[in-house]
């Protein structure tokens, strides 16, 4: 039974700009600090973006933040890393691999049970590629609440910086986006619209 998929609605958005790899460390660090190592249920945070966008970068400042001892790289052929030395456990998804074969779309139904007992072990989940989490050809994760951020590259301002389109999809996504917010400081690098 899947109690944790409450919520289909998006609560709010939000977007930040970011100047520099300097602040998707904080971005990640204020993300980090958010979490509360008492709720019971995990966090899920899908990550969007074109390659090179920066979903890695993300992911490896949250783990940082959350101490996280091994190397933390992107599991594009492994599809999921597990990080269990920081103060949450981490679960680092790569679904991009997801889309190439009917084999690899397949191998997600199988999944799906070992991602529902991941959801309830009160860790962090990060899905880079949402898009490809396809059971029966919808989206596994319709129904699921969970904090999405769309990463984009702002050339216009520079090499390194990025634009986070955050929407809050459920209830718990809004309380952490809420406390998230309050931890950023805005700055000449980071803009909060």
């Amino acid at each position: 039974m899947r109690q944790f998929l409450i919520w289909d609605f998006i609560e709010f958005v939000n977007k930040i700009y970011l100047s520099k790899r300097e602040d998707t460390d904080r971005f990640g660090l204020a993300l980090a600090g958010s979490l509360s190592e008492s709720e019971s249920a995990s966090v899920l945070i899908t990550l969007s973006g074109d390659l090179g966008a920066g979903k890695t970068t993300l992911v490896q400042a949250v783990a940082r933040a959350l101490e996280v001892e091994e190397v933390v790289s992107s599991p594009t052929f492994t599809t999921m890393n597990e990080y269990h030395s920081g103060r949450i456990p981490l679960y680092h998804l790569d679904l991009y691999r997801a889309s190439e074969t009917e084999e690899m779309r397949e191998s997600l139904s199988f999944f799906v049970l070992e991602f529902e007992e991941i959801l309830e072990a009160g860790a962090l989940v990060m899905i880079e590629w949402p898009e490809f989490f396809l059971v029966d050809g919808e989206s596994y994760l319709n129904d699921i609440d969970r904090l999405e951020i769309k990463l984009e590259r702002n050339d216009a301002e520079g090499e390194q910086a990025r634009i986070l389109n955050l929407e809050a999809r459920g209830g718990t996504a809004s309380a952490l986006l809420n406390r998230v917010l309050a931890c950023i400081e805005p700055s000449e690098s980071i803009r909060i619209a």
